[in-house]
């Protein structure tokens, strides 16, 4: 069964809150136990934020001894239909997209990275399978570096790096973009498989092994203390878009949440991991884009997420996918609700 709504033009349902509030003579905390209606529920009403519920107008006339129709006449409102479509597009315009992002301002300084690696050590395995080491930072190794700082494992004890991500949805991703990313910058021909819980690859390389972490200063073990290498920190948006996608691509997500019981069409960009130090550059970059990351604990975790049209719109502007299913995610969400895509995004994909 549709429920039904008292719509007002813009500003006319905060107008008529007040009205009631006077009328009652009563403060804004007592309000909502006055005319039996949770105070949330109240403050969701006074800022507009959701359509008032004609059910509660009527109540709130009631109680002030006012007759519905002459309100709706005084505060120009109208009886509608609600249905979840409707109150969709709603929402959205009742406040949804409030955020707002600053221009790309990068302040890491500019400069251009060339590697030496006379040092690096080729074994004979390295030497009969023709392994290359990249000579210059570019935005394909970074974005190499951002899927280690993600999914991979450098051990501490061995030559051997590992990347591996969910075998149920990511298959595609390492056959169609990580596989030929390692054989472009590093010439290594991965032997993709299976794993108990997981799919991808594990890799034994002195060569590679010795450029991430004497070149490139990334830290074997466990990743907790591990950090962004600094040759990544340049004033590069190709460079700092191309580590931010790898990161996001392994060790991200991207999900739409329900907003006032509506469908799920409110895209968070989120991402979560041990790391404090990899969290707080990433945060940095992110803010250099113009983003609006918000940063917080979750127990011995730290969290970065990006909420709603704004810094999705310019996420994939800036960073860009190449995973999937987090395509796939995003292309659906675009089909399901296509009038606020074509309004808010663009073209997402």
């Amino acid at each position: 069964m549709k429920k039904e709504r008292a719509e007002f033009p813009k500003g006319k349902q905060a107008e008529f809150m007040r009205f009631a509030k006077e009328a009652s003579g009563k403060p804004w905390r007592s309000l909502g136990e006055y005319f039996g209606i949770k105070y949330n529920t109240i403050r969701s009403y006074c800022k507009e934020n959701i359509r008032l519920s004609f059910a509660d107008f009527e109540k709130m006339c009631k109680k002030l001894a006012l007759k519905p129709r002459s309100v709706l006449r005084q505060f120009q409102g109208k009886k509608i239909a609600w249905s979840p479509e409707y109150s969709l597009k709603n929402a959205v315009y009742l406040g949804k997209n409030k955020t707002q992002l600053k221009e790309t301002q990068i302040e890491y300084p500019a400069k251009k990275i060339v590697f030496d690696n006379s040092e690096i050590t080729f074994s004979k395995t390295d030497v009969e399978k023709n392994i290359k080491l990249p000579e210059k930072m570019t935005p394909e190794l970074a974005e190499e570096i951002g899927m280690h700082m993600g999914d991979g494992f450098l051990s501490s004890r061995k030559f051997d790096y590992r990347l591996k991500g969910n075998k149920k949805d990511e298959k595609e991703y390492y056959q169609k973009t990580v596989e030929p990313l390692f054989k472009k910058l590093y010439n290594a021909n991965l032997r993709l498989k299976v794993y108990d819980s997981a799919y991808g690859f594990e890799l034994y390389s002195k060569a590679i092994w010795e450029f991430k972490t004497k070149t490139l200063g990334i830290k074997p073990g466990k990743k907790k203390q591990i950090k962004i290498p600094e040759s990544v920190k340049t004033n590069n948006a190709a460079i700092l878009g191309g580590f931010i996608r790898g990161f996001f691509d392994t060790d991200g997500c991207i999900s739409f949440k329900s907003q006032n019981k509506n469908k799920k069409y409110y895209p968070v960009i989120g991402i979560e991991t041990i790391s404090q130090n990899v969290m707080e550059d990433t945060y940095n970059m992110l803010k250099m884009f113009g983003l609006n990351p918000k940063c917080y604990k979750n127990g011995n975790k730290t969290a970065i997420k990006l909420n709603g049209y704004n810094n999705l719109r310019k996420y994939n502007q800036m960073v860009g996918w190449r995973n999937p299913k987090h395509l796939k995610k995003i292309k659906k969400w675009e089909e399901e609700h296509f009038e606020i895509a074509k309004k808010y995004m663009a073209a997402v994909v």
